[in-house]
């Protein structure tokens, strides 16, 4: 028998997924193009609808990379047998900038600066579930940066 406790773990799969350097976006690193927006829309977080596909700060740059996680969602919830009746709303926030955590972030790394990761997802009892994840990242720069070679 499901419980919505399992919604805990689809938030862990999300936000594990999304957290990884497989998570692209046109090629290139997707959190390191969220960065890269975050910055130039002077925002230290990037929030992330699945239930409604949009994000904040506007923006359509993003759309394959809402689409993929919406599909990754329904996938998740349908490989656990969670009906989509109990989600009321889940949300990606990405904070960039963040303050050090050693069990995140490489300390002096020259990787970049910490950024934190969190899926939050609501269900219709009005709990909250979240998985966090963390990393250090920098901003999009297509000069420092190869592209994926194979573009889906």
């Amino acid at each position: 028998m499901v419980r919505r406790k399992e919604l805990k773990n689809v938030a862990r799969g999300i936000i594990e997924s999304f957290n990884s350097r497989n998570n692209d976006v046109d090629g290139y690193w997707g959190i390191g193009k969220l960065f890269q927006f975050a910055n130039s829309h002077n925002v230290s977080t990037v929030h992330i609808n699945l239930t409604t596909g949009e994000i904040s700060p506007a923006s359509n740059q993003f759309l394959s990379l809402v689409n993929f996680y919406q599909a990754m969602l329904e996938s998740q919830l349908q490989a656990r047998g969670i009906p989509s009746t109990w989600i009321v709303s889940v949300q990606i926030d990405v904070s960039f900038n963040q303050v050090f955590k050693p069990s995140y972030h490489a300390f002096r790394s020259k990787l970049g600066l910490p950024c934190v990761c969190i899926c939050s997802i609501s269900d219709d009892y009005g709990q909250v579930h979240v998985a966090e994840a963390g990393n250090n990242c920098f901003p999009h720069d297509p000069l420092k940066e190869n592209r994926r070679s194979f573009i889906c």
